[in-house]
């Protein structure tokens, strides 16, 4: 039998929700052009529970550190594949779309994505009647891996439908310039 850790009363671990205040849960996970996921991939969230199943190589991890990367500062990725030793991932191999491991001549077996190239992630979470998303592009210019050539966009939607392809349609169409002027102009929307 377990037996439940109890708190006294005037000491709690976790703030409560208000009564009639909503929780903001995970309702989905979208990525575009994200590690191994070419073109755009979305992941419905049940509020009841949902799990990430498949073969080894099949992107589990991957999903999971979309999330870490919106959600984490410095995000430590791969962890879990690696068993929480020294990653092998970063920011610009899953934008490449990198895939096997570094040669001793520092060739990688496999970069889906090698020159200019997008990617985009977005989390949404409802809760109370309301939706946001939390979200990120990413973009490279060029063929480079630096990450000072890296350019980042990171973006708050609330209540907006679709706000991963409405911004990857205009950074397409039009650039950052593009996307600046939309979410200027856009009520709910920021960068």
């Amino acid at each position: 039998m377990i037996n439940p850790v109890l708190f006294p009363e005037n000491e709690t671990k976790t703030p409560a929700i208000a009564d009639g205040e909503a929780p903001f849960l995970l309702h989905s996970l979208e990525v575009f052009n994200w590690g191994p996921f070419h073109g755009k991939h979305r992941c419905e969230i049940d509020p009841h529970g949902s799990a990430i199943i498949g073969p080894t190589g099949s992107g589990k991890t991957t999903l999971v550190d979309a999330l870490m990367t919106l959600l984490a500062p410095l995000p430590k990725y791969n962890l879990a594949s690696t068993g929480g030793h020294e990653s092998d991932r970063d920011l610009i191999s899953y934008i490449r779309g990198v895939s096997g491991t570094e040669s001793a001549k520092g060739e990688n077996d496999h970069v889906a994505r090698p020159a200019k190239t997008t990617t985009g992630i977005a989390a949404t979470y409802c809760g109370g009647g309301a939706q946001v998303t939390l979200g990120a592009i990413f973009w490279v210019d060029g063929s480079s891996n630096a990450a000072d050539d890296l350019k980042k966009l990171w973006f708050f939607a609330k209540d907006i439908e679709q706000p991963l392809d409405a911004l990857l349609r205009l950074h397409h169409d039009g650039g950052k310039l593009a996307i600046t002027r939309f979410v200027r102009e856009t009520i709910g929307m920021r960068t």
